[in-house]
């Protein structure tokens, strides 16, 4: 099972991605979301910033193009390993 879906497309160079933040955290709580677009991350949010409703915007995507989006999980230890990547044409 994937931890992150693609919930909606909120504007014409952004999208919602949804964390199931169900996923192992290795006995440790998790701090922060780290969002890979095509291997480079670009977004880190403090779990207090997606506690609410799981949710996390990609910005600055363009038309018509392939991505490929990954989620890891960080905690004190450190950063865990990326998830299986969903890949998805922004249309």
């Amino acid at each position: 099972m994937n931890p992150l879906i693609i919930y909606e497309y909120t504007s014409t160079s952004s999208v919602t991605v949804a964390i199931d933040n169900s996923v192992y955290d290795g006995g440790m709580p998790i701090l922060y979301y780290n969002i890979y677009l095509d291997q480079i991350k670009v977004i880190q949010k403090g779990i207090s910033s997606v506690a609410q409703n799981n949710k996390i915007e990609v910005n600055s995507l363009i038309l018509g193009t392939e991505y490929k989006l990954s989620i890891s999980a960080e905690n004190d230890i450190g950063e865990g390993e990326l998830s299986d990547e969903i890949t998805f044409i922004f249309a």
